[in-house]
């Protein structure tokens, strides 16, 4: 009966415990998100079909995920860099992504509404760039980009004064 029961368990948690594929070329991000039971959200490009992005939410580096579900199923650009950042004491996250069509875009979660489908911000992103950060710094989200005449830029949205801006660094 131990032996039944083992393997039942290891069928029903197999999915949890089975490493994430990250398509080569990927790069990943991660957030701490206050206030939850699983406060380190990584995410990562989906490799399923090489577009859309799929979030990990862990308790500590050492414990097995607890989730791994795509965020946004929408086009990406392929082997996109993210960037990711989260505030609030009722947490609110965005993943900031490339296009396919190299412009700079983000997938929000608003905290009783869910992820959202992604929003185009549209600022221009170098073809090929691998740059790209984000931060919460002062109630202004601000996220660090290539931008298409191969300056570093900086897109920032002000929580008091909406409306996305751009600038060269």
């Amino acid at each position: 009966m131990k032996l039944s029961l083992t393997l039942i368990l290891l069928t029903t948690f197999s999915g949890l415990l089975s490493a994430a594929t990250i398509p080569k070329g990927t790069g990943a991000a991660i957030t701490q998100v206050q206030n939850t039971a699983d406060p380190l959200r990584i995410y990562y490009q989906d490799n399923t079909s090489g577009s859309g992005i799929r979030e990990i939410s862990v308790k500590t580096p050492t414990s097995a995920p607890s989730s791994n579900g795509l965020i946004h199923g929408g086009a990406t650009r392929a082997n996109t860099p993210l960037a990711a950042l989260s505030w609030g004491a009722d947490p609110q996250v965005r993943v900031y992504f490339i296009t396919p069509s190299n412009t700079l875009s983000e997938v929000a979660y608003i905290p009783g509404k869910g992820w959202n489908s992604g929003g185009n911000i549209g600022f221009p992103v170098l073809a090929g760039s691998e740059t790209l950060y984000a931060t919460f710094l002062n109630n202004v989200l601000i996220v660090g980009y290539t931008n298409d005449g191969g300056s570093l830029s900086e897109a920032y949205y002000d929580l008091n004064n909406p409306g996305w801006k751009t600038y060269v660094v």
